[in-house]
């Protein structure tokens, strides 16, 4: 029996040791791109093989080397597993090719295009941000009323972003129309010279953040949970720091997160029956609660920890389990202490030094970068120079720790 694991940028935030089961080889497809990440981590160690194809391989490419690793396996004994997002649709693609069990194309299409989901949402009646679907060709056209179409339809401050990225990539805010035909310019001339990215414009919405952590199976909810962003994840490439922490359930807006989880999670008609989904919220000063985006996988970043810490639950751990066609049982209350994380951007230069905070929470330091290293500015939330786990059974300590670790530099630059 085989489990085969596809990852293209995504890295492992649970032990891929903890993947093994008795009786199946476990094997890795990764990408040049990953090799240095799998030999620095030493994850790669955990796999009986690792198969390694073109960073941009597309599904015919990811087919052809499931099918020569699975050979006259029986089908019903090989479980092709996904954590990536950037992975999600080319694996349900081989799924469909080869008749392997798994969630298909038609289940994960709206999970990996921000406008599509947007529209599956707002034929439900489920508040999301004013948007549209960037057009160069018609910009390109020279269509002089198209941005002002824009403008009027979605307002300033707007904020662009890719349809198909995460971890706000790419995302800008735009609060002008000369900000506005500034953006469109650049992005016509990528455009028009062969670039495929397809961008959205949205409303701006400002409040606070929260993520809602989702586990299915067999298309019922085993799990749900509610965390709060320390800030939006855009203000990261800024140079604000990013991070999330354990809500406390006792919350009045716990409920209502829960309860809008919910409504959104049952707008799609086509979705994952088992696995993990990672939803986004803003809470707007006045109380309503916004949609942000979901995607059919486990949260990244050290959400995985600071859930497993909390609530006794690994979220990407219990997410591989569930695509292998396993049971879970998570716990029904909150056996542990009030969790949190934090990354800390890069900024360029040289590394002088690299100092941990003092709190009087538990805490686990993860430096990211070495003295004398030569790195340049964070641009999106994958690009860390340090970060840190912390946890305090009292959640108003926590709290006053995380305020202190947000306004730590610990950076110094030569």
């Amino acid at each position: 029996m085989l489990d085969i694991v596809v990852h293209r940028i995504a890295s492992f935030r649970t032990d891929p040791r903890t993947l093994r089961r008795d009786n199946h080889r476990l094997v890795l497809i990764s990408t040049n791109g990953k090799q240095e990440y799998l030999a620095r981590t030493g994850s790669g160690a955990a796999f009986d093989e690792i198969v390694v194809i073109d960073d941009d391989f597309d599904a015919a490419t990811l087919t052809e080397a499931v099918r020569r690793v699975v050979g006259d396996i029986p089908r019903r004994d090989v479980a092709l597993l996904c954590h990536d997002e950037y992975a999600l649709r080319v694996v349900a693609e081989t799924r469909r090719e080869l008749g392997l069990p798994g969630p298909l194309p038609p289940e994960v299409a709206a999970f990996t295009d921000k406008a599509v989901m947007k529209r599956i949402l707002a034929a439900a009646d489920v508040r999301i941000p004013r948007f549209e679907v960037f057009a160069p060709e018609r910009y390109a056209a020279g269509e002089a009323d198209y941005l002002a179409e824009i403008a009027e339809h979605v307002g300033f401050p707007a904020f662009v972003k890719p349809t198909g990225e995460s971890g706000s990539v790419g995302a800008q805010r735009l609060d002008s129309l000369s900000d506005l035909r500034s953006w469109a310019d650049r992005c016509a001339g990528r455009a028009a010279t062969g670039n495929t990215t397809r961008y959205e414009i949205d409303e701006f919405v400002s409040g606070t953040l929260y993520h809602v952590d989702t586990l299915l199976e067999a298309g019922e909810v085993r799990y749900v949970r509610c965390n709060r962003y320390l800030y939006p994840m855009a203000d990261y490439a800024d140079g604000r720091v990013c991070g999330s922490y354990t809500l406390d359930e006792d919350e009045p807006i716990y409920a209502r997160l829960v309860e809008f989880n919910r409504q959104v999670i049952d707008a799609f008609p086509e979705k994952p029956a088992s696995g993990a989904l990672h939803h986004e919220v803003f809470a707007r000063d006045d109380g309503e609660l916004v949609f942000l985006e979901i995607a059919a996988r486990a949260p990244a970043a050290l959400i995985p920890q600071t859930g497993r810490i909390r609530w006794g639950v690994d979220i990407e751990q219990a997410h591989f389990r569930l695509q292998r066609g396993e049971s879970i049982s998570p716990p029904a209350d909150a056996p542990g202490p009030y969790a949190g994380w934090i990354y800390y951007p890069k900024h360029t230069g040289v590394v002088a030094d690299l100092a941990a905070p003092n709190i009087d929470s538990s805490m686990v330091w993860i430096p990211n970068v070495r003295e004398g290293e030569h790195i340049h500015r964070s641009t999106d939330v994958r690009d860390f120079a340090a970060a840190a786990v912390v946890w305090n059974p009292d959640y108003t300590s926590l709290l006053a720790d995380l305020k202190v670790l947000a306004e730590h530099r610990p950076l110094r630059m030569s």
